[in-house]
């Protein structure tokens, strides 16, 4: 099990993986897999796939990276407002939209009255 990391260690990789090294993101990936899934586990049946949640995690991790300020606090405080943020609008996406009825119905005499030659224009 990797060692917990300081948080000079999430500062140091935040930056590596902002200059381009992706060894510095899979690490960062890695180390704070836990918050990933933990937040990743609350959308499990809720309108995403368990295996898009854990995804989408571990992307926000990523993205939260490359705008992680140091002086303004520990990188997995900051990492759960993108992971959750992210994670919403997976969920969201996600949704399939019900039409109401009555515009069904309104959909299908207009396509019968254009069958029949008396298009609305």
């Amino acid at each position: 099990m990797p060692s917990p990391l300081t948080h000079l260690d999430d500062a140091a990789l935040c930056a590596a993986y902002r200059d381009g090294s992706r060894e510095a993101g899979d690490v960062l990936v890695r180390r704070h897999e836990a918050l990933a899934l933990y937040f990743g586990r609350r959308y499990f049946g809720v309108g995403v796939d368990s295996v898009e949640a854990c995804q989408v995690a571990r992307l926000a991790i990523l993205h939260a990276s490359t705008k992680y300020d140091p002086a303004r606090g520990a990188f997995p405080t900051y990492a759960r407002y993108w992971i959750r943020g992210m994670l919403r609008r997976a969920r969201q996406m996600s949704r399939v939209v019900a039409v109401p009825v009555y515009l069904l119905d309104k959909r299908a005499k207009w396509e019968e009255a254009q069958t029949e030659g008396w298009a609305l224009k």
